[in-house]
């Protein structure tokens, strides 16, 4: 069974990228190997859950279940399916149970080598190409936004860095070590900013534990890059440590800066039409 995520505090960003590369089903694999699963085979159902399937379903539960199925496959983002403020329970055994249980009846009368071998193919198609749906493009349009705007602020917060540091054009040692140290930029702070939940909020309903968030990314992001600059051999003779510490503070201005100010935007346009 799969219930919906939406607004649950204990499901953390990784979390919720793992769920959606289907990446937290990967241990099943321990069970394929111990016997318990098969690779191709019915969706795995909860204990509790399975005492509620009706008699003509319990057929099921004659084969081993599989990592990968039709109802794996055709319900991969199942959790897409569940309206906001509904009883998840409730919702899966009216709404999503009867529309799985035929699927698999069917899978289990029609079963053979060839549609193992289809579905095993089909499984790790899907998993490679559906990570990103259009809902969830749409659904979390803002902080893509938000994640393109950081990643363009990391870039810029560092050549600015740079600049003033050297006061203009280095030389090409120099030069040389700002082009290595570019890419770290990014690929050292925005993984930390997501980790702690730098993109789960709505710039509408930013608080001050947000820009917490923020501030504590760039942080250890920036003290991140500082290592993997090091011993990545990014940085040669000259190069003044002096850059990182302006980085550090001109990134967190900008994040925080057009945070605060897209939020005031917002409200003073929302005061603007329910004025009007």
């Amino acid at each position: 069974m799969s219930v919906s995520p939406q607004g649950d505090p204990r499901v953390t960003p990784v979390g919720l990228w793992l769920r959606r590369l289907k990446l937290n089903e990967f241990p099943q694999f321990y069970n394929v190997l111990k016997g318990d699963m098969t690779l191709v085979g019915p969706r795995p159902e909860s204990p509790d859950m399975a005492e509620k399937y009706p008699p003509k379903a319990q057929k099921i539960f004659s084969v081993k279940p599989g990592m990968v199925g039709p109802n794996q496959i055709l319900g991969r983002n199942e959790e897409e399916l569940y309206p906001r403020g509904v009883d998840p329970v409730r919702y899966y055994l009216e709404e999503i149970l009867p529309k799985k249980l035929p699927v698999d009846l069917e899978y289990i009368e029609a079963k053979s080598f060839l549609k193992d071998v289809k579905y095993l193919f089909w499984g790790i198609w899907v998993t490679l190409t559906g990570a990103i749906t259009c809902q969830h493009l749409t659904d979390n349009l803002t902080q893509i936004l938000m994640l393109a705007a950081d990643t363009l602020s990391c870039l810029a917060s560092f050549t600015l860095a740079h600049l003033i540091r050297f006061e203009g054009v280095p030389s090409a040692q120099i030069t040389l070590s700002f082009w290595h140290i570019l890419p770290l930029t990014v690929l050292t702070r925005i993984p930390v900013i997501f980790y702690l939940g730098g993109y789960q909020t709505l710039l509408r309903y930013l608080s001050l534990k947000d820009l917490k968030r923020i501030c504590q990314g760039v942080f250890f992001g920036s003290l991140l890059l500082v290592f993997c600059s090091y011993f990545s051999g990014a940085l040669f003779a000259g190069y003044g440590r002096g850059v990182f510490i302006i980085d550090w503070l001109c990134l967190t201005v900008m994040l925080v800066g057009y945070r605060v100010f897209l939020k005031t935007l917002h409200q003073r346009f929302m005061k603007e039409e329910s004025n009007g």
